[in-house]
């Protein structure tokens, strides 16, 4: 054999192992992605089982918390016709619908109105609740169902209901108490300073441009005084934390606006929104139902808010220092919260100083949890208190739905219904006014345009400050020895036009959020995990894909 012939034959060696290691390479790849196609639709196949169960467990959990919860409601009625001694098919109270409101009969005892009281607050409190976990499923607020529901329950008249007004108004107080301790804790001081100017602006700005502009058109529309028209803005100018706080903890989870820091700025900034509202409004309801000359209602105001920041300091640093730290010390804690801030709140309106107990309630629970957070914080919420949490709880099964059904309660359309169109033209005007408001607001601290839009429009639902403070001028009305028709048609619109702007921009407030989140908002992180399972999916699937085009090209070049 010739040199050249060893040479021929060497190169058809090397060129058949070429071919059989492009063969190989090739039929590897075609394997590999054979078996990644099938891999992939294995995984499809098991997410898609995993999804129908992780649906069948969400609806059979969802089940046992109605059946607990149903469970829950026929023990109490039961407890209650128990304690009260009446029949189980039996009527366990009886009223009578009269022009002014709902009573009992004449010839009935206290002791009867007490005890129809009773049952009015257990059918309000378990109705409210099942409505109102119902109206969540559609990403509704929670109170916009119990609201609903006492409107139900006053106006349908398929069901008679009597609360005595004391127990109204002292669980409204009551309810009012938590609310102001719950924002003078879940003030984040850290937040405050690190967005001080913007956080101030967004507090203050909209809160007193719509509370001016509700002034000016309500003064124009129901032609009552300068005070009431101003005490009506500062009910609607705040915003409400109830609505907006989860709200944007739900889309700050799914990664919206989180690196500019939207949610943080809106969450710090509704705290101080609230107290400054309620502020302008106790000092405008204590110079109007005040008895003294002018110079002693100008003078007023801003003494009361003194005495109530002195108050609720001294209170604050009372409670560094008591009661002990021992294993009961949350507990002691929360029920001195509560029982100070309710004689705080009930002390100094017996006295005559409306204002004090708002501001003194709020500036003491702040004050608290200063030393409070650097003592004791719960690890696995982060900066939360467990005061704080105690008092969600308390907030969330108790007070809530019972503040929001009695309010409801308290509206009869028969009365409202020829001023309806009247009390939504207002609220429509303070609500354009307060968007612009809180646009300009938030120009020049570095957020894009989209940005401050979504803030604008994240700032208009309304709830928890207008349920609390909406009945407060009808409530002192009606306890003055000598009635004033004045205050008494004032207190009438301000409750009436604190529930429709409920009932409008709760709702509203929580649909724009959801909307328009995606919209205005960038996203940053939220699916990380998820991201990265694809990326490397997809790597995987375009190495194949590439060792299968240079096999290709192999053969092709042969």
């Amino acid at each position: 054999m010739t040199r050249n012939d060893r040479t021929q034959t060497s190169s058809r060696k090397d060129s058949n192992s070429s071919s059989l290691l492009i063969t190989s390479t090739s039929s590897s790849a075609k394997n590999d992605k054979n078996s990644f196609t099938a891999d992939h639709a294995k995984s499809l196949q098991r997410s898609k089982h995993l999804t129908y169960v992780t649906i069948l467990k969400m609806a059979i959990d969802e089940i046992k918390t109605l059946l607990a919860y149903l469970l829950f409601s026929i023990c109490l009625y039961l407890t209650a016709l128990a304690i009260f001694r009446r029949r189980l098919l039996s009527r366990p109270f009886e009223v009578q619908r009269t022009d002014s409101n709902w009573s009992v009969a004449e010839n009935i005892s206290h002791k009867e109105q007490y005890i129809a009281s009773t049952f009015s607050l257990i059918i309000m409190l378990t109705s409210s609740t099942a409505i109102g976990y119902f109206i969540s499923l559609i990403q509704l607020p929670t109170l916009f169902g119990m609201l609903i529901t006492g409107i139900f329950l006053r106006n349908m008249g398929f069901v008679e209901l009597f609360l005595l007004k004391e127990w109204g108004m002292a669980l409204r107080k009551t309810a009012f108490v938590v609310i102001l301790l719950r924002g003078g804790l879940g003030l984040d001081s850290n937040a405050l300073k690190r967005l001080k100017g913007v956080c101030f602006r967004l507090s203050f700005i909209p809160c007193s441009v719509e509370a001016i502009t509700i002034a000016i058109t309500s003064y124009a529309i129901f032609r009552f005084s300068w005070l009431f028209a101003f005490a009506l803005g500062f009910v609607l100018a705040a915003v409400s934390p109830a609505v907006v706080i989860p709200a944007m903890l739900r889309i700050a989870k799914r990664g919206y606006g989180v690196a500019s820091g939207v949610p943080t700025v809106v969450i710090a900034a509704a705290a101080i929104d609230d107290v400054y509202a309620i502020a302008g409004f106790g000092a405008f309801i204590s110079a109007a139902f005040s008895k003294g000359g002018i110079a002693w209602t100008v003078v007023r105001a801003p003494l009361e808010a003194v005495i109530g920041v002195m108050i609720g300091g001294i209170v604050g640093v009372i409670l560094w220092y008591i009661p002990n730290d021992h294993g009961r010390v949350h507990f002691t804690r929360v029920v001195l919260l509560i029982q100070i801030g309710t004689t705080s709140m009930f002390g100094t309106e017996a006295l005559g100083f409306t204002s004090v107990g708002p501001i003194a309630v709020v500036v003491s629970a702040l004050v608290a949890a200063l030393r409070w957070k650097k003592q004791h914080v719960n690890e696995k919420q982060g900066a939360t208190l467990i005061e704080e949490d105690a008092l969600a709880t308390l907030w969330d099964f108790v007070l809530q739905p019972m503040l929001f059904t009695s309010i409801g309660f308290e509206l009869d359309i028969a009365k409202v219904s020829s001023k309806t169109y009247r009390c939504i033209a207002v609220i429509c005007v303070g609500l354009m006014s307060r968007i612009f408001a809180a646009f300009c607001a938030t120009f020049g601290a570095k957020f894009k345009w989209k940005e401050r839009m979504f803030i604008a429009l994240a700032w208009i639902p309304k709830a928890t400050v207008q349920a609390a403070l909406s009945p407060i001028v009808l409530d002192m009305a009606t306890m003055e020895p000598i009635k004033d028709e004045n205050h008494l048609k004032a207190g009438l619109i301000i409750l009436t036009v604190g529930v429709l702007s409920i009932l409008i921009s709760a709702s509203l407030g929580a649909l724009f959020i959801n909307f328009f989140a995606p919209l205005l908002l960038s996203k940053d992180g939220g699916t990380v995990m998820s991201t990265h399972e694809i990326s490397q999916n997809t790597s995987k699937a375009n190495a194949v894909d590439s060792a299968s085009r240079i096999a290709s090209d192999g053969r092709e070049s042969n």
